[in-house]
């Protein structure tokens, strides 16, 4: 039976209280303000979910990426699907996005089919915080060090091998110029610290939360306020600056499978050919280091050297080199080494599978993928085993954060994680092919390990519900997006209720959305997108009257959405995954929930029939389009007194604000926008020029001015005597009666 905590239930009614108004601004491409969005060091790239990409910057150390601008550039959200083709990644920079489409990237944000945040002169990157699930690292126990203040450390820079050192590279073709340090958004000096895994220093601005990640010696420093710079005690061994990747060379056996690359490792570009090659170049040494022969290794975040562009050297020659054969390894916080995967495929009988001359991967249906191994020529990829494998059916979705393919052989996308791809998607939820008395079946559900396991009674339980679930969403008319989420959240919630852990619930969530898409009518690509998006967002879809799994509310996870911990002591709402009781409160039963829902309903539609009788020249025609309010923007101390304006957009609760407020739509397509104070306060239609007039009232010199209000076409309406200004009489009369409603509430030309 769903139940519901206390503080859930409390925010399920906030959600449905009256929907009020508000003008939304026009979205601007991203040529201004920036610092409301939060760096993320690993790139835009590396970020899954909308709301994380809309509210970030890449902070990569190069300048650019395959001669695209990457770094300082704002995150863009490609509408859930991959930003190019070929590509895994659905966040991108979007100045590496414009140098390969064009023109075409701004007419997408225009259009909204992409997302993009903005940010408004003045705003910090503190209100942003309170919204987003900070990033921290987590390295082993054994790598943990202790961090010294260098020179004092308050109030200093850091600087590299002399004080005119400031981390910065020469350009490279390509790349540009480049930085010794990655650039992350860290709550506290402790967050930036735990972001260091086998890194040199830190430096830390806790005023902008700017944390450097040095992966090059730090010796000096210089003076700079409000920057701290330490160092990270014992000198590293070469070994340790290589990287956790590399601590040990391959073996012989770890490199029997690669192949000899005739120009040398340091001629490749492609990540797959540099982890599945060998160098078999002209030149045996280089300064002394060993060169011919060596496995291969893939710098992930740009250059290797400082004297070089390539991404691909040689394994010692990159161990030993510097200073020596080149002057800073610039590329040692992505390493990843050439090697053969030793695992062992599980025995079984594959005699009556079918070789698939193009491979497991371009495989796009279970029966096919479940009745085949691998015929493709060459024996591995990125030194995992490829020929002969089983296919592995994903569960309908991607294998790997890699590209979409959703069947794969066996060893690469059971063994490939953090290897040839960042995760691997299916790791509960796999099927392989294999034989049973000559005929082709599959072992259902294998752990990580490879080794089978049945599906549990629970889960099917949970995954049954959630169809279940998807089924209603389609009978009352959602899209299939919305089915699929609606599918997870239920799924997921049913897992939850039964004890499942937290990866068993994701799975049967994930299996559960995209078996809905599916029922939808998506094809198999589709479902899996689907399904992808979901997860990534909690299974969280948003729009008036939800149901608690269509508004992501699982059970004992609480509310899907991830709030800080400084924003959930404002509003008492629980992060997600805390899961458990607060303080004590209990659960509630569902039909207690349905008549808390009815209840905000009625209320709800009764205040919109008041608000819509109050307002003026309403002969207008409205456009709609449902908004939620981050709960995250509130402040207890800041009650917004007056509606929000207008009839063009909904909002789904009356919220207090801050002084910045977070609005993104929840129609798709979706855009994100950060919305000033001023731009979605209104006037009341009748009474004084109270507090609110006073606030807006920045200069507090009795008017309000464009600037104090906002550039929008409702101030020509409230500024009756044309003079530039609203004053308090013009605010106690409100909007000219004269104004027809459509362009009193009209939108700028790209909402």
């Amino acid at each position: 039976m769903y139940k519901m905590r206390a503080p859930a239930l409390l925010w399920l009614l906030s959600q449905h209280s009256c929907p009020t108004m508000a003008l939304v601004p026009e979205i601007g491409l991203p040529s201004g303000d920036r610092r409301c969005l939060l760096w993320n060091g690993h790139g835009c790239g590396s970020i899954w979910d909308q709301h994380s990409c809309v509210r970030s910057r890449d902070g990569h150390p190069w300048d650019m990426a395959d001669g695209r601008a990457v770094h300082g550039e704002p995150c863009v959200w490609c509408g859930g699907e991959q930003c190019e083709k070929n590509k895994p990644f659905l966040c991108a920079p979007y100045g590496f996005l414009k140098g390969e489409a064009g023109s075409q990237v701004d007419t997408k944000v225009a259009e909204a089919v992409y997302d993009i945040g903005q940010c408004f002169p003045g705003q910090g990157i503190n209100v942003t915080t309170l919204s987003v699930v900070m990033v921290t690292g987590s390295p082993s126990r054994e790598n943990l060090r202790t961090f010294v203040p260098l020179n004092g450390g308050e109030d200093r820079a850091c600087r590299g091998k002399s004080e005119a050192d400031t981390g910065f590279e020469p350009a490279v073709p390509w790349f540009g110029q480049g930085r010794a340090y990655e650039t992350w958004t860290a709550k506290t000096l402790e967050a930036c610290e735990s972001l260091c895994d086998f890194c040199q220093a830190i430096e830390y601005h806790a005023e902008w939360m700017e944390c450097r990640i040095w992966h090059q010696p730090v010796t000096h420093t210089v003076n700079a306020t409000g920057y701290q710079c330490y160092t990270v005690t014992g000198k590293l061994s070469a070994e340790e600056a290589f990287g956790a990747a590399a601590l040990t060379a391959p073996s012989e056996k770890e490199m029997s499978c690669l192949t000899p690359w005739k120009n040398g490792c340091n001629s490749i570009v492609n990540k797959l050919t540099c982890l599945s090659s060998q160098d078999d170049g002209p030149t045996t040494t280089s300064y002394g280091w060993k060169v011919h022969g060596q496995a291969c290794v893939w710098c992930g975040n740009g250059p290797c050297t400082s004297n070089s562009g390539s991404q691909c050297q040689a394994y010692d020659y990159l161990l030993h080199g510097e200073g020596t054969a080149f002057e800073v390894l610039t590329g040692r916080d992505q390493l990843h080494v050439a090697r053969c995967s030793l695992a062992q495929t599980p025995h079984e009988d594959l005699t009556c599978l079918a070789a698939a001359s193009t491979g497991c991967n371009k495989i796009r249906d279970s029966a096919t993928c479940l009745s085949s191994k691998d015929g493709r020529s060459y024996a591995s990829v990125a030194g995992l085993k490829v020929r002969g494998e089983p296919c592995v059916w994903c569960g309908g979705g991607p294998c790997s954060t890699n590209n979409p393919n959703l069947c794969e052989p066996h060893d690469y996308a059971v063994h490939g994680q953090t290897h040839a791809f960042r995760n691997f998607l299916a790791k509960s939820t796999f099927k392989v092919a294999v034989c049973v008395n000559g005929q082709a079946t599959s072992k259902d559900v294998a752990r990580e390990d490879g080794v089978a396991a049945a599906v549990s009674e629970a889960q099917e339980a949970a995954i049954t519900t959630g169809e279940a679930a998807g089924a209603a969403a389609q009978a009352a008319g959602k899209t299939p997006n919305q089915q699929a989420a609606a599918a997870g959240a239920a799924a997921t919630a049913a897992a939850s209720a039964a004890g499942l852990d937290p990866e068993q619930q994701t799975t049967d969530g994930v299996w559960a959305a995209a078996s809905a898409a599916a029922a939808a009518g998506l094809t198999p690509e589709e479902s899996a997108a689907a399904a992808a998006q979901a997860s990534a967002t909690g299974f969280r879809i948003f729009g008036a009257g939800e149901t608690p799994e269509e508004a992501g509310i699982t059970g004992d996870n609480g509310p899907a959405e991830d709030l800080s911990s400084d924003s959930s002591k404002a509003d008492g709402a629980t992060s997600a995954g805390q899961g458990g009781t607060k303080n004590g409160e209990g659960a509630f039963p569902w039909w207690a929930v349905l008549l808390a829902v009815i209840a905000g309903l009625l209320i709800c539609a009764v205040s919109i029939w008041v608000a819509c009788m109050k307002l003026e020249g309403g002969k207008g025609e409205r456009s709609t389009r449902k908004v939620e309010v981050d709960k995250s923007a509130q402040d207890e101390d800041t009650e917004m007194k007056a509606p929000l304006v207008g009839a063009t957009t909904e909002i789904k609760a009356p919220i207090v604000f801050n002084s910045r407020a977070v609005i993104h739509t929840t129609a798709p397509p979706v855009r994100t926008v950060m919305v000033p104070p001023r731009a979605v306060m209104a006037p009341p239609r009748t009474g004084g020029a109270g507090d609110l007039f006073a606030q807006i009232d920045g200069n507090h010199n009795g008017t309000i001015d464009r600037r104090e209000w906002g550039a929008h076409v409702r101030f020509t309406a409230m500024d009756r005597n044309h003079d530039g200004v609203i004053g308090a009489e013009e605010w106690r009369q409100g909007p000219r009666p004269d104004v027809p409603s459509a362009e009193l509430f009209s939108q700028p030309s790209r909402q």
